[in-house]
C-alpha cells in the first residue's frame, strides 16, 4: 500500500513538472531545448508569468499600407512572441542591437521626400524613447555599433562642394547620441557600405563597390578590412581584402576568426564564409566555403531556400541568422555556424529582411 502511494506521488510530481517545464509548450519543446543548450534562452518563467527573450530584430512589410512601408519587429530565435516596435507610414529598415541589448539603431525615411534617402534613429528595445541621430539632405544608412556601445559607424552619400553624389558612399562615425559626426573613410569613385565592427573594436569590415550603391548591378566588389588606427585618414594603408563579384553585408564572428557575407552567384544571392587566423592580420591564403550551393545543407529546407542574404552571427557564434527566399517570399531563417540545419523562423506572405541577433 505504501509502495502504491509512493508511485502515485511520483506520478503526480512528474505531471506537475511536465506542465511547468514542457507540457504547456509541447509544440516547441525542441526549440526551447536548443535555445537553452546554447545559452540563447528564449523563455523564462517567473511564477505564473512567461517572460520571452526577444533576441532577433528584423524589418517586415507585413503590415504595409499603400506606401509599402517596412516596420521593425522583434521575436525569439524560434520565432515566438512577435512584437512590433515601430508604426509609421514611412519605411523603417536595417535595425541593429546595441551591445548591451537595451537599444536598437535603425534607418528611416520618415522625414524625407525621397524614399531612398534615410536618416538614422535609435530607440529602446521595446520601441520607446525614439531619438533621431542624423538629419541631412542625403542618404545615411547601414549603422553598426562599436563593441562598447559608445559609437556608431554608418554609410553616407558623398557630398562634393554642396552637391550630393548619389552613387558614392563614404563611411562616417558618430557618438551613440548623434554627436561628433565625422568622416572616417572616403575614396573617389568608390562606395563603401555595410560596415561591421569587430568585437575587440580594432577593425572594421565593409563592402566596397565601384561607384554603385546597388551590388546587384556592380561589375565587381570586394570585402575590405581596415584597422581602426587608420581613423579619419584617406591615405592609411589598406590592411587586406579579397575580391568577389558583388559581396554584401559582411559580419565578423564574435571570436573574430571568420567573416560571413552574401554574394551574387549565377543570379542568386548565397552565403559565404572566410576563415582566417584570430584578428585576421592578413587575408592571404584564406579558406572560402559556400554555405549554400543547392546541395550542401542536405535537408528538406535545401529544396526550399533559393537565396540567402544579410547574414548575422548569434552572440555566442554558434548560429547564423539571415534572410532567405522560401516559396518566393523573403523569410527570416537560421542555421548552424557551419551552414547546416537550416531552419525557417518566420512564415508569411510578406517580406521579412534585415535580421540581427542580440
Amino acid at each position: 500500500m505504501k509502495q502504491k502511494g509512493f508511485k502515485i506521488i511520483l506520478c503526480i510530481t512528474a505531471i506537475i513538472s511536465f506542465m511547468i517545464f514542457g507540457g504547456c509548450d509541447t509544440a516547441d519543446t525542441s526549440k526551447k531545448t536548443d535555445a537553452i543548450a546554447t545559452g540563447q534562452r528564449n523563455i523564462f518563467y517567473k511564477g505564473n508569468k512567461t517572460i520571452y527573450n526577444n533576441n532577433i530584430v528584423f524589418a517586415s512589410d507585413r503590415h504595409a499600407d499603400a506606401n509599402n512601408n517596412y516596420e521593425i519587429f522583434t521575436m525569439t530565435s524560434s520565432g515566438r512572441n512577435l512584437t512590433r516596435l515601430t508604426n509609421h507610414t514611412s519605411a523603417d529598415r536595417h535595425p541593429r542591437w546595441s551591445p548591451d541589448g537595451n537599444k536598437i539603431v535603425f534607418v528611416s525615411n520618415r522625414d524625407r521626400q525621397n524614399p531612398w534617402d534615410n536618416n538614422i534613429y535609435v530607440m529602446n528595445s521595446d520601441g520607446t524613447g525614439l531619438v533621431q541621430l542624423t538629419s541631412h539632405a542625403y542618404d545615411e544608412n547601414y549603422p553598426s555599433w562599436s563593441p562598447d556601445g559608445t559609437q556608431i559607424i554608418y554609410s553616407r552619400q558623398r557630398e562634393i562642394r554642396g552637391h550630393v553624389q548619389p552613387t558614392t558612399y563614404e563611411l562616417w562615425v558618430m557618438n551613440s547620441d548623434g554627436t561628433n559626426q565625422h568622416l572616417w573613410r572616403t575614396v573617389d569613385t568608390m562606395s563603401m557600405m555595410w560596415p561591421d565592427w569587430s568585437s575587440d573594436g580594432r577593425n572594421i569590415v565593409y563592402s566596397w563597390y565601384f561607384c554603385s550603391p546597388l551590388p546587384i548591378i556592380s561589375d565587381y566588389g570586394e570585402i575590405w578590412k581596415r584597422n581602426i588606427a587608420g581613423w579619419g585618414s584617406t591615405s592609411a594603408e589598406l590592411s587586406s581584402y579579397f575580391y568577389s563579384v558583388a559581396p554584401a553585408h559582411p559580419s565578423i564572428s564574435p571570436d573574430r576568426s571568420k567573416i560571413v557575407y552574401d554574394d551574387l552567384i549565377d543570379g542568386y544571392r548565397k552565403l559565404f564564409v572566410v576563415t582566417m587566423s584570430i584578428d585576421f592580420p592578413s587575408l592571404a591564403g584564406v579558406h572560402q566555403d559556400v554555405y549554400y550551393d543547392g546541395s550542401f545543407c542536405g535537408a528538406v529546407m535545401c529544396s526550399k531556400v533559393t537565396q540567402m542574404m544579410q547574414p548575422r552571427w548569434s552572440s555566442d557564434g554558434n548560429y547564423i541568422v539571415a534572410a532567405g527566399v522560401i516559396s518566393k517570399n523573403w523569410e527570416i531563417i537560421k542555421m548552424n555556424a557551419d551552414g547546416t540545419n537550416i531552419r525557417q523562423i518566420t512564415s508569411n506572405s510578406a517580406t521579412d529582411v534585415d535580421p540581427d541577433w542580440k
